[in-house]
C-alpha cells in the first residue's frame, strides 16, 4: 500500500508543473490556466483535432503496425519553378491530423491580374473596385426585409403549396394592425417590419410575382425543338418532336464569377503545389496539368492580348435521374454547369457552384460518355484499345480528334464501327472548338465507373453467379437471402442507407450503391472463397483511395499498387468459371485511366457525377414534387428559377450588410432522398472550428442529480467510483501514481450536480466525405435509453489514447453509455461512461482487412471493462460490424440488437472516408 507521504508528495510535484503534452514543445506551468493559454495560442489550428487529458494507463489498448509511404518523384510540368506569384502557407505539420505546410507557384503569364471594367489593371495590393449595389436600405423589389426572409422561407425552405400560402396569408389579414403614425411608420421600417398590413402578400401571386420580379442571379430559360425527321418506316423515337429547355451559357457563367460567396475560396489562375518536402500535390482543377498546359496554350497563342487574363474551365455533366417509378418512370436529363476556377470542397458543397443549364431530350438510355466521345458502346472513349482486349491493352494510344477525323475520312461506316468503335454518325458537340479534343476532356467518373459499373454490376452479381454454379439455383437464393439478413443488421450509422426488406427493389440509387459497399464485405464471409473476399477488399482499397482530397506521387503510387492487386486477385472470377471470357469491361478498363486524370484533373471526387447525383434533389426530384406532376417541366425550371434568385438576393443582402451572414443560403444536398432520415445525425459545416465533440444543448431532466443516485437509476453501481478515479487522472495528468494505485478514498470527491445527455456532436477535419466548404464535418453520438420507441441506441465511437501514434495504433473503440457533466472546483468537465472493446489479435483479418475487437471484460465472471473518460478524449463515430458464425441469423432480428447480440466485431473502415484514413 502507497503511503499518505507518498501520495502528497506526488499530488505536490503533479501540482507544481504542467507540461505541454506536444511533442517537441518544452513548455512548463504552474497552472492550467497557462497551459490552457499556451495550447491555444501556440499550437491552434483550425483543422486539427486537439485532445484534452490523456487517458489513464490502465486503459491504454495494444498498438498496431502504421503502414509507411513509399517515395517516388513524377513531375509533369516543365519548369514550374520559373512562375511567380509563390505563396506559402504556414500550417502547423507536427500536429496530429494537420495539413502539411504548402507552397503555391501560380502561372506567370495567365495570372488573373485584377483590372477596371476597361480592362486597365489595377495597382498592385489595391482594393477591388467598387460593385455598382443598391443603398443598404434598398430591399427591392420587396418592400422591407421581413418581406423577403418570408417569401424565403416559404418558398425555399419549407415549399409550401398554393393553397396553404392562401390560407396563410389570409389568415394574416384579418387581424389589421392599430393606426400607425409617421414616427411608428418610420421606427417598424428601420426594423424590417411592414407597418401598414399584417400580411406580407396578398396571395400566392402576388409572393410569385415579387420573386419573378427579381433581376439577380435571373437567367431565363429558352427551348429548342428538335425533329429528327423520321420515316413512318422508322421506329416512334424517331418520329417525335423533342424540346430542349436552356438557358444562355454566357449569362449563367457571368452571374458565377460575380457571385461573392465564393469569394476566398476561387483560384484564379493555374498553379503548382508542392509540400515541404517538394512533393507535387494535385487537389482542386486549377492545380492539376491540363489547366496548366491550356493556359499556356492560349497565352501562346496571342501574347500581347492574353498576358494577365484568367483562365476559366468549364465543366459539363450530365446524367439520368428517374423522378417517379411507380407511376410512369418519368425521367429527365438535366446537364449542369461549373467551372474549374471553383474549389472542389466549394463545388460539393454546392454554394450555386453548380448550375442546371439545360434538361435534355434523350429518347433512348444510352450511356453519355459513348455518345459525347461518338464510339461504339464497349470501347473506350480516352484510348484505342480493342473492345475485346480492355483487360490487356498493351499497345493502345491515346484517342486523338485529329486521329478519329482521320479514320472517317478513310474508311467506309461498317470498318469504322467494328474494327475502330467509331460511329461516324455523330459529332461531338466539341468538334469545331479551337482547343478542345473530347477525348482528352472525359473526366473520370466514380459513381458509373467505380461504385454503380464495377462494384454493383460486376463483383456483386459475380458473387451471385458464383453460388448458383456452386449451389444451384434454389441454394444460391438461400444463401444470397442470408447475405441479405446479414446486411440488414447491420447497426445504423448517420448516412448509411439500410436494407430492411433486402437489396431485390427495381430502381437503384447512387446512395444504395455506395451503402452496399459500407457493408456487404463481412456479409459475405463463410458463404465464399477467401479469395473473393479479398477481391473485395482490394477493390474499396482503390476505390476509397482515388477519392482522397489531394494526391501526391506517393498516393498515387498506392492508387497504382492497388489497382495492380485487384487486377490480380480478380482472376479468382476466371479460375471458378464465372468469367471464363476475361475482364474486356468498360467500367473496369476504366480504372487504369484514373492515376493519369487525377494528374490532369485533380481529384476525382470535386468533378465527378457523384456531384450532379446530389444536386438532381434540389434542381430535379423536389422541384418536381412541388409541381403537378402532369407535364411538369415547365413548372419546375419555374421553381429553378425562383430558388436561384432568391439565393442571389440572400448572397447580396449579406454582403451589403443588410442581413447576417447565413451558412445555409443554399440547401445542402443530402446523401439520400429526402424522405429518407438516414442521413440523420451527420451534415457538413462551413464553420472553421477546432475539431471537438461536445454534448448537447439540452440537458435530459428525468435523471436523478445526484452522483449515487443516477448510479442506482441508471443500474451501473460503480459509477460514482469509476467517475472519481476518472477525476484524480484527469486533475493530476503527470502524477507517478494512476488512479488504480490509490484506493477511492483518496481520489477528489464529486459533490456537484451531475447532467445527463442523450447526445453529442462531434466536430472534425474530413474533406473526402460530404463537408462544408473547409472540409469540416460533424455527426451525432447517441447515447439513449429509447430510440423512436424501438429500444435504446448506445453508439460506438473511437476515443485517442495515445497522440504520437497515428491511425488506429493510437484509438481505441467503446461503446457509449452514458453522456454527463458535472463542476469541479467551478470547472465544468464533460465526461462519458463507456464499455471498453478489446483488439482480437495485432494485425487486422487477413481476408477483410479490418480489425477485429470483442468487449473487454475481467474476473472470473466475465464483467464488462467499464471507464469514464473525457469527452474531448472522444474522436468520431465508430461502425462496428457483427462477425457471423456458420449459423444463419434467426428471423426476425432487428439491427437494433446486433451490438448486444454478437460477441466479436469488425471497425469498419470502409463507413466513410475518414475512417479509412485513420484506421490504417
Amino acid at each position: 500500500m502507497i503511503s499518505d507521504s507518498q501520495i502528497a508528495l506526488s499530488l505536490a510535484m503533479a501540482r507544481r508543473w504542467l507540461r505541454c503534452d506536444f511533442k517537441g514543445c518544452a513548455g512548463r506551468f504552474k497552472s492550467y490556466r497557462g497551459c490552457t493559454h499556451h495550447v491555444c495560442s501556440k499550437h491552434y489550428n483550425g483543422n486539427t483535432v486537439q485532445r484534452g487529458s490523456p487517458l489513464p494507463p490502465d486503459a491504454i489498448a495494444s498498438g498496431s503496425s502504421v503502414h509507411s509511404d513509399h517515395n517516388s518523384d513524377t513531375s509533369d510540368l516543365d519548369n514550374p519553378s520559373q512562375a511567380s506569384h509563390s505563396v506559402c502557407y504556414n500550417n502547423e505539420g507536427d500536429v496530429p491530423w494537420a495539413e502539411p505546410k504548402t507552397k503555391k507557384t501560380s502561372h506567370l503569364q495567365l495570372t488573373g491580374t485584377p483590372c477596371h471594367h476597361d480592362s486597365d489593371q489595377l495597382e498592385p495590393d489595391s482594393p477591388p473596385p467598387p460593385r455598382d449595389k443598391p443603398s443598404n436600405n434598398d430591399w427591392s423589389p420587396f418592400d422591407y426585409s421581413m418581406q423577403f426572409q418570408i417569401a424565403d422561407l416559404l418558398f425555399h425552405k419549407d415549399e409550401m403549396s398554393t393553397s396553404n400560402l392562401n390560407e396563410l396569408f389570409t389568415l394574416l389579414g384579418l387581424n389589421p394592425p392599430p393606426p400607425a403614425t409617421s414616427d411608428s411608420e418610420d421606427s417598424a421600417s428601420d426594423m424590417g417590419i411592414n407597418p401598414k398590413a399584417s400580411a406580407p402578400f396578398k396571395d400566392h401571386d402576388d409572393m410569385y410575382n415579387t420573386i419573378d420580379a427579381l433581376k439577380l442571379g435571373d437567367t431565363p430559360w429558352q427551348c429548342l425543338k428538335v425533329n429528327p425527321c423520321g420515316t413512318a418506316e422508322e421506329p416512334l423515337w424517331k418520329q417525335k418532336i423533342y424540346k430542349v429547355w436552356f438557358r444562355d451559357p454566357d449569362i449563367v457563367l457571368q452571374n458565377m464569377l460575380d457571385n461573392p460567396d465564393f469569394d476566398g475560396k476561387f483560384d484564379y489562375s493555374p498553379y503548382v503545389e508542392v509540400d515541404d518536402k517538394n512533393n507535387r500535390r494535385w487537389g482542386d482543377a486549377m492545380s492539376a496539368n491540363y489547366a496548366w498546359r491550356h493556359a499556356t496554350e492560349i497565352y501562346n497563342e496571342n501574347p500581347e492580348q492574353n498576358e494577365h487574363t484568367m483562365y476559366c474551365p468549364i465543366i459539363l455533366g450530365s446524367d439520368k435521374t428517374t423522378v417517379s417509378v411507380a407511376t410512369g418512370q418519368v425521367e429527365y436529363h438535366p446537364l449542369y454547369l461549373s467551372i474549374g476556377n471553383i474549389w472542389g470542397s466549394t463545388r460539393r458543397a454546392h454554394r450555386q457552384g453548380v448550375i442546371p443549364i439545360a434538361f435534355l431530350a434523350i429518347p433512348k438510355d444510352y450511356p453519355e460518355q459513348v455518345m459525347l466521345a461518338a464510339i461504339v458502346q464497349g470501347w473506350c472513349p480516352r484510348c484505342t484499345a480493342l473492345c475485346t482486349e480492355l483487360d490487356n491493352p498493351t499497345f493502345a494510344a491515346r484517342q486523338e480528334k485529329e486521329h478519329t477525323n482521320t479514320l472517317i475520312s478513310t474508311f467506309d461506316p461498317g470498318i469504322l464501327w467494328n474494327k475502330y468503335g467509331v460511329d461516324d454518325d455523330i459529332i461531338p458537340f466539341t468538334n469545331d472548338f479551337p482547343r478542345a479534343d473530347i477525348h482528352e476532356m472525359i473526366l473520370p467518373d466514380l459513381l458509373h465507373q467505380i461504385i454503380k459499373g464495377t462494384l454493383k454490376d460486376h463483383l456483386v452479381a459475380w458473387v451471385g453467379e458464383y453460388l448458383e454454379l456452386e449451389h444451384g439455383q434454389a441454394g444460391a437464393k438461400r444463401i444470397m437471402d442470408e447475405i441479405d439478413h446479414r446486411i440488414a443488421v447491420a447497426p445504423s450509422f448517420p448516412g448509411l442507407c439500410l436494407f430492411p426488406d433486402s437489396r431485390q427493389f427495381k430502381q437503384w440509387t447512387g446512395n444504395d450503391s455506395k451503402a452496399l459497399m459500407k457493408v456487404y464485405l463481412p456479409a459475405l464471409v463463410g458463404f465464399v472463397p477467401s479469395e473473393i473476399i479479398k477481391t473485395f477488399r482490394n477493390f474499396l482499397n482503390f476505390c476509397y483511395l482515388v477519392q482522397r482530397p489531394v494526391f501526391t506521387p506517393q498516393t498515387l503510387e498506392h492508387v497504382n499498387q492497388a489497382l495492380a492487386v485487384f487486377h490480380q486477385s480478380r482472376e479468382v472470377f476466371h479460375d471458378l468459371e464465372v468469367r471464363p471470357d476475361g475482364f474486356s469491361l468498360p467500367q473496369q478498363h476504366s480504372l487504369i485511366h484514373y492515376p493519369h486524370l487525377i494528374q490532369e484533373f485533380g481529384a476525382p471526387n470535386g468533378l465527378c457525377s457523384l456531384i450532379t447525383e446530389s444536386r438532381h434533389i434540389t434542381a430535379v426530384k423536389k422541384p418536381w414534387r412541388r409541381s403537378s406532376r402532369w407535364n411538369a417541366l415547365g413548372q419546375m425550371l419555374t421553381t429553378n428559377q425562383g430558388l436561384n434568385k432568391l439565393v442571389a438576393m440572400q448572397t447580396d443582402f449579406e454582403t451589403r450588410g443588410m442581413l447576417p451572414i447565413s451558412r445555409d443560403a443554399v440547401p445542402k444536398p443530402v446523401p439520400s432522398d429526402p424522405l429518407d432520415d438516414s442521413a440523420e445525425g451527420c451534415a457538413p459545416t462551413d464553420d472553421l472550428v477546432e475539431g471537438n465533440v461536445m454534448l448537447a444543448r439540452m440537458r435530459i431532466r428525468n435523471y436523478p442529480r445526484h452522483m449515487d443516485l443516477l448510479a442506482e437509476h441508471i443500474n451501473i453501481p460503480k459509477l460514482h467510483g469509476l467517475t472519481r478515479r476518472f477525476l484524480y487522472n484527469h486533475l493530476y495528468p503527470h502524477a507517478h501514481y494512476s488512479s488504480n494505485d490509490i484506493t477511492l478514498d483518496d481520489c477528489p470527491e464529486i459533490h456537484s450536480k451531475v447532467s445527463v445527455y442523450h447526445s453529442a456532436v462531434a466536430t472534425f477535419f474530413a474533406p473526402s466525405d460530404m463537408s462544408g466548404i473547409r472540409g469540416m464535418r460533424c455527426e451525432r453520438i447517441h447515447s439513449t435509453p429509447d430510440w423512436r420507441g424501438s429500444g435504446e441506441q448506445r453508439d460506438t465511437a473511437f476515443v485517442v489514447e495515445d497522440q504520437e501514434h497515428p491511425g488506429s495504433e493510437g484509438m481505441a473503440v467503446v461503446r457509449v453509455l452514458l453522456l454527463f457533466s458535472f463542476k469541479y472546483d467551478d470547472m465544468l468537465i464533460p465526461c462519458t461512461l463507456v464499455r471498453w472493446f478489446k483488439r482480437y489479435s495485432q494485425r487486422p483479418n487477413a481476408n477483410t482487412g479490418m480489425w477485429i475487437v470483442r468487449p473487454e471484460t475481467t474476473g472470473q465472471n466475465d464483467m464488462p471493462v467499464l471507464l469514464v473518460v473525457h469527452l474531448d478524449s472522444m474522436l468520431r463515430l465508430a461502425h462496428l460490424l457483427p462477425v457471423f458464425g456458420p449459423a444463419y441469423l434467426p428471423s426476425p432480428f432487428s439491427h437494433m440488437h446486433s451490438l448486444d447480440a454478437f460477441k466479436a466485431f469488425y471497425i469498419n473502415r470502409y463507413i466513410d472516408h475518414h475512417a479509412f484514413e485513420i484506421l490504417l
